[in-house]
Formats: C-alpha cells, structure tokens, sequence
C-alpha cells in the first residue's frame, strides 16, 4: 500500500503488472498478496525492509514456477 502524492489516498499497487487494485475506505476489495520482507543480519540486503503487493492474477502466475508447491489450507469460519 502507497499513498499517492497527487490524491494523498492510500493505493494499492500491483508491483508485477503494475494494476491499481480497487480499494474504498482504507480497504482492497480484492485479492492481493501483501509481503513485508525485514531482512536479516545474514543477507546482502541487510538492514532493507521490501515491502510488495501482488494482485491475485499474478500470484497466480507466479505460484506456477514454484519448485515446492504451496500448501494450501482451507478455512472453515470466516468473518
């Protein structure tokens, strides 16, 4: 999530196809992966927080070229 500097409201932006995902009131009204990688003392990127958001379609994609495949778990409540 951005703020945009013209609007000064909060965007979600898809880093991979580059799509403003629709959002109302602080919101996504869709699917979006959002990942906050804090990097380590171990790592080239230390000290760098990379914060990404992904929409559903390009997760999807993206999923495919994994080696491992993910496990998925199904919920049985949601609010």
């Amino acid at each position: 999530m951005r703020i945009n500097e013209n609007t000064k409201k909060m965007e979600v932006v898809c880093n991979c196809c580059g799509r403003k995902l629709t959002a109302s009131k602080g919101v996504v009204k869709e699917g979006v992966l959002s990942i906050n990688a804090d990097w380590g003392y171990f790592s080239k990127k230390d000290g760098e927080i990379h914060k990404i958001d992904i929409c559903e379609e390009c997760y999807d994609k993206w999923k495919l070229s994994f080696k491992i495949p993910i496990d998925i778990v199904s919920k049985n409540e949601m609010l």
